[in-house]
């Protein structure tokens, strides 16, 4: 058995950190090389994990639910009738959809998670469109920039989980759905604005992403210039 030079704690020989203050085990008499066994099984670290992030996410349940509590309250005192309050709590209910259920459901795919999150805030604008008294902009304009944003998102999180391509390969895809999301915004703005639908300002942003995607391309096909990136970067 050793010890731990900064606090104290006794340390099993597989340990490579203290597991109090975090400082790094060197025992001269032990095999740097040497594959270290954790003395703990993995699944109990896996298993704290998912109970700690379903702890948090039931903190902010409840916060929540007090928030829409005080809200509707509060609206129901002063308006007598549930007005302003529907905002609130709608984006509230938005907000836990975003941090919570991730928390939650540690195991989904991150494609489920945009699906969701897409559908809730196209509900969310919804509801705002229901409350503003003739309003055009819902259908023209929200859900078009709501999909363009969810797709070139699923489009990304699928080519990077997938790991089909180096880093350098999907940062390039990433740089290069930058631009054609303004390229996008620009498109469903002329047509929201029933403006002949024509490239303007967004030539200031598909431009230079497709340049810097261009140059990361070339230097990916540079073979000592990847290995000087991984050196740097240590990947």
């Amino acid at each position: 058995m050793s010890y731990c030079v900064n606090c104290g704690v006794e340390l099993d020989n597989s340990q490579k950190a203290c597991p109090l203050c975090g400082t790094e085990v060197n025992n001269p008499h032990e095999n740097p090389h040497k594959e270290a066994i954790s003395p703990y099984p993995k699944h109990l670290d896996r298993s704290a994990k998912r109970f700690e992030s379903r702890m948090l996410a039931g903190v902010i349940t409840i916060i929540m639910l007090l928030a829409i509590g005080i809200c509707l309250i509060a609206d129901l005192i002063y308006s007598e009738r549930a007005d302003w309050s529907i905002i609130a709590m709608s984006a509230l209910l938005l907000g836990w959809i975003y941090f919570a259920i991730p928390m939650l459901m540690l195991r989904w795919n991150a494609l489920i998670y945009i699906a969701i999150d897409t559908l809730s805030t196209i509900t969310f604008l919804y509801v705002l469109n229901m409350l503003l008294p003739d309003s055009t902009w819902y259908l023209t304009l929200a859900v078009p920039l709501v999909l363009l944003i969810a797709l070139l998102t699923a489009l990304n999180t699928s080519i990077i989980t997938s790991k089909s391509l180096s880093l350098i390969q999907s940062l390039a895809c990433v740089i290069v759905s930058i631009g054609l999301c303004v390229v996008g915004i620009e498109v469903i703005l002329d047509i929201y604005t029933q403006s002949p639908v024509s490239l303007s300002w967004s030539l200031f942003a598909i431009v230079p992403c497709a340049i810097i995607a261009g140059a990361l391309l070339m230097m990916d096909r540079s073979v000592r210039i990847k290995e000087a990136l991984k050196r740097k970067l240590h990947i």
